[in-house]
């Protein structure tokens, strides 16, 4: 069975809030932060939290770099009609 400090490490790096957190785990907001603290684990900031809250798939900027055959197709007709208004 996996430690205190384990659970709360894996549930709040999954991307959950310590309210998430204190809920899956069954113990209150003050306590999950008082154990953070406590075992040193970093807590996000709000700007951070709210990020990940805003994109559960990752980060929506990176660059696709495994195109299926129709997104190849669609990239260069992209790609042509980006060079057609220049």
């Amino acid at each position: 069975m996996p430690t205190l400090k384990e659970q709360l490490i894996k549930t709040y790096e999954s991307g959950k809030s310590v309210l998430e957190v204190a809920q899956t785990l069954n113990y209150s907001p003050a306590k999950v932060r008082y154990w953070m603290n406590k075992y040193s684990i970093k807590m996000r900031g709000h700007s951070e939290a709210a990020y990940l809250k805003q994109n559960p798939n990752g980060d929506p900027f990176n660059i696709k770099v495994d195109l299926s055959p129709n997104e190849k197709i669609l990239y260069g007709l992209g790609i042509g009609i980006y060079w057609e208004t220049k």
